[in-house]
């Protein structure tokens, strides 16, 4: 039997690696924790412990707000349902179109929502390798290396459709290098990084006015932490990108 060899992702590997971890942090209570809300910013876990979560996205806390939390409330109840078990593309709820008008007036551009970052991701990566964006020219596609997992998850389906390689972080020079071999080059990469620092955007934008470079950012660590309304690292060095 010939050894395995895996091309984009390696997931026994990433157990092998993750688990020693994961068992520490379960065995220190620091997971698999059961919560309610105590108080604003406190939660209870249950044995009892009252902590302050610390590794949470929502940097507005409005998952806690209790404005948000009645108009929610007052949404489902008028709406008569909970969601529509149905894909939105069929059948959606009206209630969402203006949700998304609203966040497209606020942020000056055309916003899409998603049950997640990651079912977003999902849904746009693959066409972006299959050429959906780029009137149907396959991008050659380069991933950085600190991408976020949302994004590395997906290199896989990417490579059935293009050729996937992943870069050193934020080596524009490789990057560089890949635009001046390749017809059509699309990078992958974070606006602030989730684990610290973030993407040379200056930098990038020169190789997109110079070569065409393809620029695909998860910003989703910065949305609402940065930019005058919250737009995020990335929009702040593009007030010009507005509707698409």
């Amino acid at each position: 039997m010939s050894e395995q060899k895996n091309k984009y992702i390696n997931t026994a590997r990433s157990v092998d690696i993750g688990n020693p971890s994961w068992a520490l942090a379960q065995d220190s209570g620091l997971t698999d924790l059961s919560i309610e809300h105590t108080r604003q910013g406190r939660m209870q876990d249950q044995n009892g412990h009252e902590f302050m979560n610390m590794c949470s996205c929502s940097y507005l806390g409005l998952e806690v707000d209790e404005r948000l939390a009645r108009r929610a409330a007052d949404y489902v109840l008028s709406c008569g349902t909970v969601n529509l078990p149905t894909s939105r593309i069929r059948i959606r709820l009206k209630e969402l179109d203006e949700l998304e008008d609203a966040l497209s007036a606020h942020f000056n551009c055309r916003a899409f929502t998603a049950t997640s970052c990651s079912a977003g991701i999902v849904a746009s990566l693959p066409l972006l390798a299959a050429g959906m964006f780029t009137d149907g020219q396959r991008p050659f596609l380069i991933f950085d290396k600190h991408a976020h997992f949302a994004l590395n998850q997906v290199k896989a389906i990417c490579g059935d459709e293009t050729q996937v390689v992943t870069c050193n972080h934020n080596d524009v020079d490789f990057i560089e290098d890949m635009c001046k071999r390749h017809p059509l080059v699309a990078y992958v990469a974070d606006g602030a990084y989730s684990m610290g620092g973030s993407a040379p955007i200056e930098r990038l934008l020169a190789l997109q006015d110079k070569y065409g470079l393809f620029l695909y950012f998860d910003d989703s660590h910065s949305l609402s932490a940065y930019g005058e309304r919250g737009e995020g690292y990335i929009r702040t060095f593009m007030p010009d990108l507005a509707w698409g």
